[in-house]
């Protein structure tokens, strides 16, 4: 679900990227997953998207 709603938002995503010069997005925990998380998961989930701002 996170990376269809990453994808579905790709542009407007990009282009903060770019206006705050950031090259990689990483999402963690339950953002990562796009489920529901308690803190006794471990250990932490992460997932990465670059954003092309060249």
């Amino acid at each position: 679900m996170t990376f269809e709603l990453v994808e579905a938002q790709r542009l407007p995503i990009e282009q903060l990227c770019r206006r705050y010069g950031v090259t990689r997005l990483w999402l963690f925990g339950s953002a990562a997953t796009g489920q529901p998380s308690t803190s006794a998961q471990f250990p932490c989930r992460t997932r990465r998207f670059p954003c092309r701002t060249g």
